[in-house]
């Protein structure tokens, strides 16, 4: 299963001189990558973490998110969103033309 995370600060965190938990943040998220339960990760214009995490459930995804230093740390949250499959393309699909 796929799923979504997207990560805030709480907003009043003072992130000067946080070098070595960013260090550690960055360490576990690639240590996930690694895994295979983290399939990319990119950052917003706000520097929130974005995740595309694959998972066999939605526990274990939150598992693998809870183990990442500044969640366990209560300088960030996220949201989890499960990832479905798109449904959309089937309301073109009346069998008679499948071309764009």
């Amino acid at each position: 299963m796929q799923f979504l995370a997207i990560t805030s600060d709480k907003g009043d965190v003072e992130w000067e001189g946080r070098a070595a938990i960013l260090k550690a943040e960055a360490r576990q998220a690639w240590s996930l990558y690694l895994e295979g339960l983290v399939r990319s990760i990119w950052f917003t214009e706000a520097k929130d973490a974005i995740l595309l995490l694959e998972a066999g459930s939605r526990e274990e995804a939150e598992k693998a998110l809870d183990s990442l230093p500044l969640v366990r740390e209560g300088l960030i949250t996220y949201t989890l969103h499960s990832l479905l499959p798109y449904t959309g393309f089937s309301r073109i699909m009346d069998g008679t033309d499948q071309r764009p």
